[in-house]
């Protein structure tokens, strides 16, 4: 579904570009080229020398390539390479001052609600300022399912979180010379790095500037206070499908209704029995269950009742032993007489599947080693769980499979409240 999904976006792309362009022309304004190329059309190969990838926080899922032409760009700015930091949600409001209206969401103000974060570009791109008005970008913040953090002010870029695909490709790529998927960093409590010195993201200055990864932790904290993310699912919607064939000629596109989202359920308080599994690199995320990917799939004889990840130590992050069975299962997902949720490996062994609760262990469940701060899965030849975004919806930090080694060893602890 890959190339139909880039072709929606494609479709959406081309219809938004038509609507402007109508504007332009009824405000009788000339800007006859100006494109951005989103990054989701670009290939592995095309990040070099930038690290991957699309959906990463590094370079390589950041920069983009845009330029502007026509009859409306000064002569003295033709041809000339502006290097100013500018966000993608930046041409809203330099759009809007092209065309004169005024880009203020009025009933957001009126609600007490944050201002738009788009900032008028329009002075750096036609050459009467130099420099940007723009020094920080918000790349990433925590939501329910993840604690991954970017941000990039000044020099400094400051990532927090597993970072998946750290490493810089070849020209030509991929080109299956190595296990490129399986190289990530983890960046906890953070890691900094200075994108004047080091473009490409080679080095890790975090214990040099301790001062600079506080008032960026700072920075990151106070957009938390004012963003939202709708709770999402990873469900399959029957909707969407239908929407897909019968209005868009078998491409993904919008389906659901234009109603406001309703507001976040609060989360369910913790059983009264049960351990938290916390992971070392970040005390505050535990071992928990997304019942939004994969949640008790009709017809499946797996009845995989959520997906294992770090996350919120909430209702679904409470652990016990089967000691006849010696898995751990979630007592937070409720349990009949006959089955529960044990945490398991996914499908048949194999490095970097994913971590899954099902009614069946299999001989595949995970119990907790607490000589070494592991998660075996002992029935897979000595094989562990790690996190790793790899499976993740682009940032969720997902528990998968690995070797016992080193890297796998000392993750995790319990907690008992």
């Amino acid at each position: 579904m890959t190339t139909h999904s880039s072709s929606s976006h494609l479709i959406m792309v081309d219809q938004r570009i038509m609507l402007i362009i109508t504007h332009f022309e009824e405000q009788k304004v000339c800007v006859c080229e100006w494109c951005s190329f989103p990054k989701f059309l670009t290939l592995h190969g095309l990040h070099s020398p930038s690290k991957l990838d699309s959906a990463s926080l590094f370079e390589g899922g950041v920069r983009v390539v845009a330029f502007i032409s026509g009859g409306y760009l000064p002569s003295a700015m033709a041809g000339r390479v502006i290097v100013g930091r500018m966000h993608i949600a930046d041409w809203y409001a330099t759009l809007a001052h092209v065309v004169g209206e005024d880009p203020t969401d009025h009933k957001a103000e009126a609600a007490n609600l944050p201002p738009i974060d788009s900032i008028n570009m329009w002075p750096m791109l036609m050459g009467e300022n130099s420099t940007s008005p723009r020094d920080t970008i918000i790349l990433a913040t925590p939501n329910i399912n993840d604690n991954t953090t970017g941000i990039i002010s000044g020099p400094f870029k400051f990532l927090r979180g597993i970072q998946d695909l750290s490493f810089v490709p070849g020209i030509h790529m991929p080109n299956s010379s190595d296990t490129w998927m399986n190289q990530s960093i983890s960046c906890f409590p953070g890691c900094l790095f200075n994108l004047e010195m080091d473009p490409y993201e080679l080095h890790d200055v975090a214990s040099e500037y301790p001062l600079v990864i506080d008032s960026l932790y700072a920075l990151a904290n106070e957009a938390i206070a004012d963003s939202y993310q709708t709770p999402g699912s990873m469900l399959e919607d029957p909707a969407a499908s239908a929407t897909a064939e019968n209005d868009y000629h078998g491409f993904w596109g919008p389906w659901l209704p234009d109603n406001p989202p309703s507001p976040p359920q609060p989360p369910s308080p913790p059983p009264s029995f049960g351990f938290y599994i916390r992971y070392k690199g970040d005390p505050s995320l535990c071992v928990t269950v997304n019942k939004g990917v994969d949640y008790e799939k009709p017809g499946s004889s797996w009845d995989v009742s959520g997906e294992v990840q770090l996350g919120s130590c909430d209702a679904y992050s409470k652990w016990a032993l089967d000691l006849e069975q010696d898995t751990l299962y979630n007592v937070g997902i409720a349990e009949t007489d006959w089955e529960r949720a044990y945490l398991r490996q996914n499908v048949d062994c194999t490095i970097q599947t994913r971590m899954v609760t099902m009614k069946n262990y299999n001989g595949k469940g995970a119990s907790f080693q607490p000589s070494n701060g592991t998660l075996a899965v002992s029935q897979c030849g000595g094989m562990c769980a790690i996190p790793s975004t790899k499976w993740g919806n682009l940032f969720n930090v997902t528990l998968v499979l690995n070797s016992c080694d080193a890297s796998s060893a000392n993750q995790f602890y319990l907690d008992n409240p």
